[in-house]
């Protein structure tokens, strides 16, 4: 792989690489639901529970058969309550091959809603009998882009439940990068129950991007099982690129039993790495005809070779790639020796690398000494926002009172903002009630859109009118509109006739664009 190859997939990365490390040990022994599971039961109407057990095929078929759009999704929740897996099943898959005929978005919807729900019991019978409508359908209606949409649901859910089933149907209907993303998820459900059938599937994975994320799923669960054997393995991958992606995703797990170890792995790899890219970078620029010389003689001349992608930057972008892994063994650190933690991060090949693994520091140093790690900020790295908001969302999950009060104590009054914006956030998952009522009691002048914003999401679920006041009151059109949005979605969840009333009451308050979109959420729940 070329050096811009490598470039791209460092860029890319960088907003998934979080997910990679963190899913991968969290949550890698999500259970699988029974093979013939009954479903988690909604509220059901008093018909549905009289007639759902004492019905046959013929007349749930007539039932469907007569049924409109609109009736689908209560047919479909008192089917799932019928007691005989095998009706169930032909009554399902009866009602499933008539939604897909006459509106395949309507059930990615439904679709999409036990998957938010969490109702895997629900999915499990609905994807046995997607993949059976699915057969039914005529090639033209198979061809389409709804049907294509239902299809990357049902692998994906499978994946997780059933890799095998899911591997089949992806290279049956998927092509070129929807098909490698699709392995992606395969892969790392493979893995969980066979390390090698994972790998597997990754040979067979084209894209160079959807490679590189399949390893690094499938080294996080490798090393939740086996740690040692997961880095040798990783430290053994070719592509500088994939190796550290990889890298980054098994250190990560192994910092959750080892920081120490993971710590000097880290170290080590960042600096030859880092090492080997120096070597590369000045081949390069050898061939080129350049020396670092003429390009800090001519910053102008190398601003738009830099830029333009001529020369290679002057840091590796695959060192970056082990950020995570140095914030989260920085965390671990930190919270039992910070002075070490800080030295060690200090040590670390590349400045981003650096301030990466310093905020994990920071993190775990302000668990145990929160005032210490910030006169540390104030000392240091006074006009570095991201290492003082790492201070205050780890004083403020302890000890959010405290940290309010500290937000005075930051030496760039400038910042106080963010750090309050930070400590309100953590508050607010505790005990949203006090956050606002704290928010409620700083001078106006203090309150800024910011804070409003965040309180808004915070209190939405709980508290969506009062949300909804705090939101009205935002000054930017597009904060307010994001955040009257968070607390409007609620309330039109729990009783569309206020929340239209609501709106009704207050439109004359917003931009017309704001009550227009707010008003297209009414209509989309009432069916206008």
């Amino acid at each position: 792989m070329n050096r811009s190859t490598i470039k791209i997939i460092s860029i890319a990365f960088g907003a998934v690489v979080l997910t990679a490390a963190v899913v991968t040990y969290v949550n890698f022994e999500k259970s699988v639901p029974a093979a013939d599971p009954q479903v988690k039961k909604n509220t059901p109407t008093s018909q549905g529970e009289k007639m759902a057990p004492g019905m046959d095929f013929d007349v749930w078929n007539s039932r469907i058969e007569s049924a409109g759009l609109s009736g689908f999704r209560a047919l479909m929740d008192e089917a799932m309550r019928i007691s005989d897996p095998a009706l169930r099943h032909l009554v399902v898959t009866r009602l499933v091959d008539k939604w897909l005929l006459e509106d395949a978005r309507d059930f990615t919807k439904y679709f999409t809603s036990l998957e938010v729900e969490g109702d895997e019991r629900a999915l499990a019978v609905l994807a046995d009998a997607l993949q059976e409508s699915l057969t039914k359908l005529d090639p033209e209606r198979a061809a389409s882009d709804d049907i294509l949409v239902i299809v990357q649901r049902l692998i994906s859910y499978l994946a997780g439940t059933d890799p095998g089933k899911a591997l089949e149907w992806a290279k049956k209907w998927l092509l070129d990068d929807t098909l490698d993303s699709a392995l992606v998820s395969i892969a790392r459900g493979m893995a969980k129950g066979d390390i090698q059938q994972g790998l597997d599937v990754i040979s067979q994975i084209k894209s160079p991007l959807r490679r590189s994320q399949a390893l690094a799923y499938v080294g996080g669960v490798w090393a939740a099982r086996d740690p040692n054997a997961a880095l040798k393995w990783a430290l053994g991958l070719t592509n500088v690129a994939e190796r550290a992606l990889t890298l980054n995703s098994v250190l990560a797990v192994l910092a959750q039993t080892d920081p120490s170890g993971a710590a000097e792995d880290l170290r080590e790899q960042a600096s030859q790495i880092t090492e080997r890219y120096a070597q590369q970078r000045a081949a390069d620029l050898a061939t080129m005809g350049l020396t670092e010389a003429d390009l800090a003689n001519d910053p102008e001349s190398y601003n738009d070779l830099l830029a333009s992608g001529g020369i290679p930057p002057v840091s590796s972008p695959d060192v970056e790639l082990l950020a995570e892994a140095g914030t989260l063994i920085g965390l671990k650190l930190g919270s039992v020796s910070p002075a070490e933690a800080v030295d060690w991060a200090l040590s670390l090949s590349g400045e981003y690398l650096q301030l990466k693994a310093l905020s994990g520091v920071l993190d775990g140093w302000a668990k145990i000494d929160p005032v210490a790690a910030l006169n540390y900020v104030n000392g240091n790295y006074p006009n570095n926002v991201d290492l003082v908001s790492s201070v205050f969302a780890s004083w403020a999950a302890s000890d959010p009172v405290a940290a309010a009060k500290g937000t005075q104590l930051i030496a760039e009054s400038s910042y106080q903002e963010a750090a309050l914006n930070v400590t309100i956030g953590k508050w607010a998952v505790s005990d949203v009630n006090a956050a606002a009522d704290y928010v409620n009691s700083l001078p106006a002048s203090q309150v800024t859109d910011s804070i409003k914003t965040t309180l808004v999401k915070a209190m939405s679920q709980s508290s969506p009118e009062t949300a909804w006041t705090v939101a009205y009151g935002i000054s930017s059109e597009s904060a307010q509109y994001s955040a009257l949005k968070n607390a409007f979605a609620v309330l039109v969840t729990k009783d569309v006739v206020n929340a239209a009333q609501i709106l009704e009451r207050d439109k004359a308050g917003l931009p017309a664009a704001t009550s227009e979109r707010l008003g297209e959420m009414v209509d989309a729940v009432v069916g206008n």
